[in-house]
C-alpha cells in the first residue's frame, strides 16, 4: 500500500488496504497511515461543506443525525439541535437528568470509510457523554455478529474477523471541544472482512438445511 499528497498536504491512498495490511497497521498503532482515496476525500470534504452550510455547527448535525435529537431552525435559517450543542453541554455540567444528557452509544457504518478492500465493513461507535469502554466495543461486535445470524463470542477477539482501534486525539476529525470526554467522541472504529459474511452465510445455510431435514 502506498499513499501520496492530494494537493492539500494530506496523504491519499493509491490502492485499497487489505485485511493483512490493516492487521499490521493496527497492531503497530500506526493509525496515521490509514487514508481515503482522493475521490473519497473529495466526497468527504464536500459533505462537511454542505453540513456547515445547512447547520449551525457540525455538533448540532451529529446530535440530530446520530443521537436523534430534535432539529429546529436556528440563526440564518440554518438548522440546529434542540437542545443546542452548547445547551446540552451546560446541562451536562449541571448534572440535569433528562433524556438529552444521558450517556448514549450508537453503532453504525462509517459514512466516510478509509480506502479498504471491497467487502470490508467499517463500523463506528459514537458515544455521547464519555469515552467508549472495552465492554461497549465488545457489545458492538456482538451486535454485528447477531445481525449476521451468529452468536459465537469467540469471534470477538479473533483478529481474522474483527479489528478495532481507539482514535487518538490528534486523529479525531472533529475539532475541540468535541474530544472532551464529557461531550463524547467518535473514538472506536471497527472493521470486519468479507470472509466473515461468507462464513456466516455457510453456517446459517447448513443450520437451515439441517432443520429442514428433521
Amino acid at each position: 500500500m502506498t499513499s501520496h499528497s492530494n494537493g492539500d498536504g494530506a496523504a491519499a491512498a493509491r490502492s485499497r488496504w487489505t485485511w493483512s495490511e490493516l492487521q499490521t497497521i493496527i497492531s503497530a498503532g500506526d493509525l496515521h497511515k490509514l487514508a481515503r482515496s482522493e475521490e473519497q476525500e473529495q466526497t468527504y470534504c464536500k459533505a462537511r461543506s454542505k453540513i456547515k452550510d445547512e447547520w449551525e455547527s457540525i455538533y448540532d448535525y451529529l446530535l440530530c443525525t446520530k443521537f436523534q435529537f430534535l432539529a429546529e431552525e436556528g440563526h440564518g435559517q440554518k438548522k440546529r439541535s434542540k437542545p443546542t450543542f452548547e445547551e446540552w453541554r451546560s446541562m451536562m455540567k449541571l448534572g440535569k437528568n433528562d433524556m438529552h444528557n444521558k450517556t448514549r452509544t450508537v453503532l453504525c457504518l462509517n459514512d466516510f470509510p478509509y480506502y479498504f478492500e471491497e467487502g470490508i465493513e467499517h463500523w463506528v461507535v459514537w458515544k455521547l457523554g464519555e469515552d467508549v469502554s472495552i465492554g461497549e466495543i465488545e457489545n458492538g461486535k456482538m451486535e454485528i455478529l447477531k445481525e449476521a445470524g451468529c452468536s459465537n463470542k469467540e469471534f470477538i477477539n479473533d483478529t481474522s474477523v474483527f479489528l478495532h482501534w481507539l482514535n487518538p486525539p490528534e486523529l479525531k476529525s472533529l475539532p475541540y471541544p468535541y474530544s472532551i470526554p464529557e461531550v463524547g467522541n467518535k473514538s472506536f472504529l471497527m472493521v470486519i472482512p468479507p470472509s466473515l459474511r461468507c462464513y456466516l452465510h455457510k453456517v446459517n445455510n447448513t443450520a437451515h438445511n439441517a432443520q429442514g431435514s428433521q
